[in-house]
């Protein structure tokens, strides 16, 4: 099935769900960080876990919300679009819609165990490290670059359309060294959620 949203609602999940693993952590209320790597430079992984079930989950919920498209846009243009009285929908294709609707439901609910899981392991002292396809790679992560960036700009919007430039040492531990990691890998993408929850 070909859509012009497919690209914009595939990021939208992977997107929705890293929000959901920080609000995750927000909420046990003691702070932490994520860092979105695939270089190890820089990085003391003190609990290596390679853990691929949210990223393989993600994938399925995709694939499973096209073949689903697919399914109803059928059923929508073959029976519903222009109907005939005399021509009934057949029930393979109602089941096999079903069938996509269910296995949707219980990726979602896959999902959503992942998410509590990886949260609740910001609970140990150090930061959660995923690589770009939000696979955990290890937890408890203690960043150990020590070189500080040059400058650091704070924007008030996502689109940092306004920069203003902020003194690094006004921040704590946590933010300082996930600026330094940032700034020595430029691909990296880090959040941090202080203890009161900002």
């Amino acid at each position: 099935v070909r859509r012009d949203h497919w690209d914009a609602s595939l990021a939208d999940l992977w997107l929705s769900t890293l929000s959901r693993i920080l609000i995750g952590i927000r909420r046990y209320g003691h702070g932490g960080a994520i860092l979105l790597s695939d270089r190890v430079e820089g990085l003391n992984v003190r609990y290596g876990l390679p853990y691929e079930r949210l990223s393989a989950a993600l994938d399925r919920a995709a694939v499973l919300d096209i073949v689903r498209s697919g399914y109803s846009d059928k059923i929508y243009e073959q029976y519903l679009e222009h109907p005939d009285p005399a021509r009934s929908i057949p029930v393979p294709k109602y089941l096999g819609e079903r069938e996509v609707e269910r296995d949707i439901e219980e990726t979602e609910d896959e999902i959503t165990g992942c998410i509590r899981f990886l949260s609740s392991l910001s609970r140990v002292d150090g930061l959660l490290w995923f690589n770009r396809n939000l696979m955990l790679q290890g937890f408890g992560v203690v960043i150990q670059t020590s070189a500080e960036p040059g400058k650091v700009f704070s924007s008030n919007s996502a689109r940092a359309l306004t920069l203003s430039e902020i003194d690094i040492r006004n921040f704590g531990t946590r933010h300082r060294s996930m600026m330094r990691q940032c700034h020595a890998d430029p691909d990296a993408v880090g959040f941090v959620v202080s203890q009161d929850g900002d």
